[in-house]
Order: structure tokens, then C-alpha cells, then sequence
């Protein structure tokens, strides 16, 4: 199969031509190749393999976290900058039920009367 580099042609054939390329060799195959290239490739089997890659780390991708209950797991990250973000690296969020009292004002409340 040709690799198409222009997929503005047939996009689905260039996934198709990558998705192809990539799954004919192992990671490890794949790591040895990009390895001291100038290209963008982490490969991340695991949650725990993303959270540990040294290009996410440098970047912070995982730097933030949820924390409910005495536990901590790792928040999704989001395309939004710091400024606008809270300072707090860890945030927590209800317990299920815990906001349900929201649900009693009437400012929120929808009756299709509008």
C-alpha cells in the first residue's frame, strides 16, 4: 500500500495507511524508530505508562488531580491555560447526592414556562 502524505485526498486511506504501518511492529520496534528523531510520539499502553511518559510530565499533562474519599486519581486534561485555571493542583468534587440541594432553587429550576 502507498502511504498517501496528502490526506486532504482521501483521508480514510491515510488512516487506514498508518493505522496499517504502525500496527505491522511492536512498541518497542516503534520506540527504537522515532528514538532521538524530531517528532512528537509517546507510546502510552496504560494510564499508568501516559502519567509516567517524560514528555507528559515535562508538559504537566497530568499534574492535576481529583481527589473524594482519602483518594486521589488523575484529573483529564483539559486545553485550558493556567490563568485561567484555579491554583490548586488537586480539587475535589461531590459525592453523589452531596449537590442535590442545588436542585431545590428556583432560580435553576426548568418548567417550560420561559
Amino acid at each position: 500500500m502507498r502511504f498517501v502524505a496528502d490526506d486532504g485526498v482521501d483521508a480514510d486511506a491515510t488512516r487506514a495507511a498508518v493505522a496499517e504501518r504502525v500496527g505491522a511492529r511492536s512498541a518497542d520496534e516503534l520506540k527504537a524508530l522515532f528514538d532521538g528523531q524530531d517528532v512528537c510520539c509517546a507510546i502510552a499502553a496504560s494510564i499508568e505508562d501516559a502519567i509516567h511518559d517524560p514528555h507528559f510530565v515535562a508538559r504537566g499533562v497530568f499534574a492535576r488531580e481529583l481527589a473524594a474519599e482519602g483518594k486521589t486519581i488523575p484529573a483529564l486534561p483539559v486545553p485550558i491555560v493556567d490563568t485561567f485555571r484555579a491554583s490548586e493542583r488537586t480539587a475535589g468534587y461531590p459525592l453523589l447526592g452531596e449537590a442535590n440541594a442545588l436542585l431545590s432553587d428556583t432560580r435553576l429550576r426548568v418548567t417550560g414556562d420561559e
